[in-house]
C-alpha cells in the first residue's frame, strides 16, 4: 500500500472524506511530507517507522490546507496527563475549528522523527 493509500485510509478513519476534486492536494500533502520527513531526518529512503510519521503528516498537512471542519469531532480533547496516580484533565468549550487545529498540530508534529536523524556532513 503506497503512502497516499495510507494517508487517505488515515483521513477516512479520522472521519474526513476525500473526493476526486482532493486528488492533486492529496498527491501534492504526500509528496511535500515524504520530502519534509527525508530533509528532517537527512536520508534518502523512509523507513517503515518514518512511513508512519509521514503518513500522519501528509494527512495534517493536507488538513490545514483544505481546512474544512466537515467531520464531527465529537469527543473531548486532552489537555493534560498526569502519570502519578493517573489524572486526565479534558479541554472543553472547543470549537470545532479548535479541535481541528489540535489535531492538525499533533499529525504534522515530526518530534517523533528525532530518533531517526542523521548528522549531514
Amino acid at each position: 500500500m503506497g503512502l497516499l493509500d495510507r494517508v487517505v485510509k488515515l483521513l477516512s478513519a479520522l472521519g474526513f472524506e476525500t473526493g476526486e476534486d482532493d486528488a492533486v492536494l492529496l498527491e501534492f500533502s504526500v509528496l511535500e511530507s515524504e520530502m519534509r520527513v527525508k530533509n528532517y531526518c537527512n536520508v534518502d529512503e523512509l523507513s517503515d517507522e518514518l512511513i508512519f510519521i509521514a503518513v500522519k503528516y501528509a494527512a495534517g498537512y493536507f488538513l490545514s490546507v483544505a481546512k474544512r471542519p466537515q467531520a464531527p469531532l465529537s469527543g473531548s480533547t486532552i489537555k493534560s496527563i498526569s502519570e502519578g496516580d493517573t489524572s486526565i484533565t479534558y479541554v472543553d468549550g472547543l470549537t470545532d475549528e479548535e479541535r481541528l487545529g489540535c489535531l492538525i498540530e499533533k499529525l504534522t508534529d515530526l518530534g517523533e522523527a528525532d530518533r531517526y536523524r542523521r548528522i549531514e556532513w
